[in-house]
């Protein structure tokens, strides 16, 4: 399934800056959910990063601050992170909760365009994101000009959505009572690097030896019931926010029932045991 299967160049960075402009501000008022249901793909990233203390981290498209608050403990005093977002206004939470420490940066950054020096860092990062970069492959050639010899990159993307039991119980069934498809313009398809092998070749392209790529399923609880996280989910994605503005208004309360008696099969304990699959690729410069 895919929401969007075309898309203009023009524009789609800036469309994608102002989409989380909206969303900005459910990022920090459901801080704490969005934190337990990424645990474990931050995880992934870093049991692929082989992070050590001393190590400069460039964590790009950070949002509101992951892996970048996780990975500053574990850089230690004598390491530092810089976390970057094109959307300044996705990063003030974060920014507030690193004020007491030194080594962590939060600043508004171009991914495709680092303002950085040349083998600056050891490790860069990149959670769940590039697939909403309108040119990926100069991203990742940024990410290599970057690291130092011998560092890494490890980026996640999101996986097929048939697989995902969050994509299937929501947005499959918003799609279904919305009169026409979604813009084009609205940016790239997000679900493009489920597509085995579409992120390793682009890391190899961009310069990378020793890539490497997998398909994971994690687990993504929400840790609340199924009407919580339908009442959470237009502030976490501003093209789900989108859709559902497109429902006609005599659907809205038939698609709720429909969504939330689907998420009802997840639900255990007041939780949502939800997992997702993710593509993640890394490789050295």
């Amino acid at each position: 399934m895919s929401i969007v299967t075309d898309f203009s160049t023009r524009n789609v960075k800036a469309a994608v800056a102002d989409g989380y402009r909206q969303v900005a501000p459910g990022w920090h008022k459901w801080r704490r959910e969005f934190k337990i249901a990424g645990i474990a793909v931050t995880q992934a990233i870093l049991n692929a990063s082989d992070v050590k203390s001393g190590m400069r981290v460039l964590d790009v498209a950070c949002g509101a601050g992951e892996p970048a608050l996780t990975l500053l403990p574990l850089v230690g005093p004598t390491g530092y992170v810089v976390a970057i977002d094109l959307v300044g206004e996705m990063l003030a939470s974060a920014a507030l909760l690193a004020t007491t420490r030194a080594n962590i940066m939060f600043n508004v950054a171009d991914a495709e365009v680092l303002p950085f020096r040349d083998e600056t860092f050891d490790l860069v990062t990149c959670r769940a994101a590039v697939m909403h970069f309108p040119d990926p492959l100069q991203a990742l050639k940024e990410a290599y000009r970057v690291l130092r010899p011998g560092g890494r990159a490890v980026f996640s993307a999101l996986g097929p959505a048939q697989d995902s039991p969050a994509i299937m119980t929501t947005i499959a069934i918003i799609l279904r009572h919305i009169p026409a498809p979604p813009d084009p313009a609205l940016g790239p398809d997000v679900y493009r690097f489920g597509v085995p092998g579409t992120l390793a070749t682009m890391f190899a392209a961009a310069g990378f030896r020793e890539v490497d790529e997998e398909v994971l399923s994690v687990p993504c609880p929400w840790p609340g019931d199924a009407v919580h996280f339908w009442q959470a989910l237009p502030d976490h994605g501003w093209r789900v926010n989108e859709l559902i503005k497109s429902v006609p208004s005599d659907h809205h309360q038939r698609v709720t029932t429909e969504v939330v008696a689907a998420l009802r099969l997840h639900e255990r304990d007041g939780v949502l045991h939800l997992t997702t699959p993710i593509v993640l690729a890394s490789g050295k410069r």
